[in-house]
């Protein structure tokens, strides 16, 4: 299972090392998103299941941020070689692993926290 394009024609942002600024393990989103609103991230593998299952609600929850042109629901492939030292920064041990940012700042959320994001789904 792989599908580099698993989040193509929906409204989910991919962003890029290039939208960060790293520093040590400090990341900070310079996404013009990240900069006005709290939104969160998914660093996901195109061969992971888990991210497959998690897509149509990610895609969902972007659908959301439509009529917000500033709230951010994004992705980060973790498989690409330019995104290694961004992964390594953020210390993602396994896919998918989310990140909620607060205007332009990134730290991780914990696990009960999104079980509440995926119930209002």
């Amino acid at each position: 299972m792989s599908d580099p394009d698993l989040f193509a024609g929906s409204q989910v942002t991919e962003l890029t090392a290039e939208d960060f600024n790293i520093h040590g393990s400090s990341v900070q989103c310079l996404h013009p998103k990240c900069q006005h609103s709290d939104g969160w991230i998914m660093v996901y593998s195109p061969q992971c299941v888990h991210c497959h299952n998690k897509a149509p609600m990610w895609k969902k929850l972007a659908s959301y941020t439509i009529n917000d042109p500033q709230g951010l629901i994004g992705v980060v492939n973790g498989e690409k070689p330019e995104n290694q030292l961004l992964i390594e920064s953020l210390k993602v041990e396994g896919f998918p692993t989310f990140f909620y940012i607060h205007n332009d700042g990134l730290m991780f959320e914990s696990q009960s926290e999104l079980d509440e994001l995926w119930s209002v789904l």
